[in-house]
């Protein structure tokens, strides 16, 4: 009969080493505990859906074989070889049986995470049972974190490992890796006698738990270094954008004003021809007299207008020829001739 066991004296026996690597004579014979006996079929791929998983017995939801440092399943690193394991969606199991040792205890612990950029509204969990029976719910976080739990193995020398995405639904992955069976060994004390007569225990268990969580420091100092190092590329390349587009910009500053300046330029011209235009057949206007002065001599000074069979002659010795309408009131003339002229000397 399986019987739990307390977890504050559980040894984490034979946790680290290589992803796939065999176990020891203290461990059962997990076969494919870290996921690296499948290699992808293209090398460069980051993740590759796969069914079946070997070694594994598998029902219900998607099985992805995740590349370490996958952007597609947000970045996460286990830490341990190349890949990891992803449970899809919510019921995905994975199975496998394996022998055990009578009347031992064992410690069942893997590296458990979940997707980090999926729908934050659900909880992400896994749940670990054996025989049928469940000794373990475990919630996740977007970081891998060290789950174990430890039994009894009673009377059987076998022992049906069941690991299954226990989330509230929808596509919720579990990322799973490095899994262990291993014997807990004798709980190890070694006592150390201060001058006073306290006396301070510590045991293995403490001990490979102060490692398991350096181990996990290290694997998210990694994961941070990387973020960083993307970000700053993002800058980067951002920077290099916003400094050739401001090249271009002062590059094309010169031909901008020469158009500008053309542009103005053409406008003039095209007023001053509009306005030559509009009083095109009028006479050039003489030279006015000084003040007091007029070439006005008797009958010369009454104002005449003559025609002739191509000229219009309109004389005014002596005054002004204005021109009085209701929609522009009065206008002189001889004014329009000297900004006639004026405008001419501007474009000569």
């Amino acid at each position: 009969m399986m019987k739990l066991i307390p977890l504050a004296v559980v040894a984490l026996s034979g946790l680290f080493g290589d992803a796939n690597a065999q176990p020891d004579e203290n461990c059962a014979n997990v076969k494919n505990p870290g996921f690296e006996d499948h290699a992808f079929d293209n090398p460069v791929d980051q993740y590759e859906y796969v069914k079946p998983v070997t070694g594994w017995t598998i029902a219900g939801g998607g099985y992805v074989q995740i590349r370490q440092g996958s952007s597609a399943w947000g970045g996460s690193f286990s830490g341990f070889g190349n890949y990891y394991l992803g449970l899809q969606t919510k019921n995905a199991v994975m199975q496998q049986r394996l022998t055990v040792e009578k009347n031992t205890n064992y410690n069942i612990s893997f590296w458990v995470a979940e997707r980090s950029n999926d729908n934050a509204a659900f909880e992400e969990k896994v749940q670990v049972s054996v025989n049928g029976k469940s000794i373990l719910t475990y919630s996740s976080n977007e970081k891998f974190t060290l789950a174990s739990v430890a039994y009894d193995s009673g009377d059987s020398e076998s022992a049906m490992l069941k690991i299954q995405n226990a989330g509230d639904g929808g596509d919720q992955t579990i990322f799973i890796d490095q899994i262990r069976v291993c014997k807990i060994p004798p709980v190890t004390e070694t006592t150390v006698t201060e001058t006073s007569t306290t006396t301070v225990m510590y045991t293995t268990h403490t001990i490979n738990q102060q490692v398991a969580k350096a181990n996990q420091d290290i694997v998210g100092l990694e994961n941070e270094l990387v973020k960083q190092n993307n970000d700053l590329k993002r800058q980067l390349a951002t920077l290099e954008t916003r400094l050739s587009q401001l090249e271009t910009t002062v590059a094309d500053v010169p031909t901008a004003i020469d158009t500008a300046t053309s542009k103005v330029g053409a406008r003039v011209n095209a007023l001053a021809a509009a306005v030559t235009a509009a009083v095109r057949g009028l006479p050039r206007p003489s030279a006015p007299k000084p003040p007091g002065q007029s070439s006005c001599n008797g009958d010369q000074c009454v104002p005449t207008l003559e025609a002739t069979s191509n000229d219009l002659s309109l004389k005014a010795l002596g005054g002004n020829v204005l021109i009085a309408t209701d929609t522009c009131g009065e206008i002189d003339l001889c004014g329009i001739a000297r900004a006639l002229d004026s405008l001419k000397n501007l474009n000569a």
